[in-house]
């Protein structure tokens, strides 16, 4: 049997960083995700144009995974701006 890899933004597979991924976690998989789905979505977590709709989840399951994972908006913020 034979799988498909789909080209999916930030598949390891699909950029050929198969090792990185590899040595990563599901936590910190999902972290990235989940931050760059709100990066998208310019932060809004609720309503048909949010970030909890288009991860197909209630909003206040992705605040629960935001606060598990430590995501906040100025956490983030705060790491964009560093290189400055």
């Amino acid at each position: 049997m034979r799988r498909s890899t789909t080209a999916v933004p930030g598949n390891p597979r699909s950029n050929g960083d198969a090792q990185s991924a590899i040595n990563r976690t599901l936590e910190e998989v999902e972290r990235d995700y989940i931050t760059r789905v709100l990066e998208d979505r310019a932060w809004r977590i609720e309503g048909p144009h949010g970030a909890a709709h288009l991860l197909g989840m209630n909003p206040s399951t992705l605040r629960t995974r935001m606060a598990k994972l430590g995501i906040t908006k100025a956490s983030q913020s705060a790491a964009g701006n560093s290189g400055n």
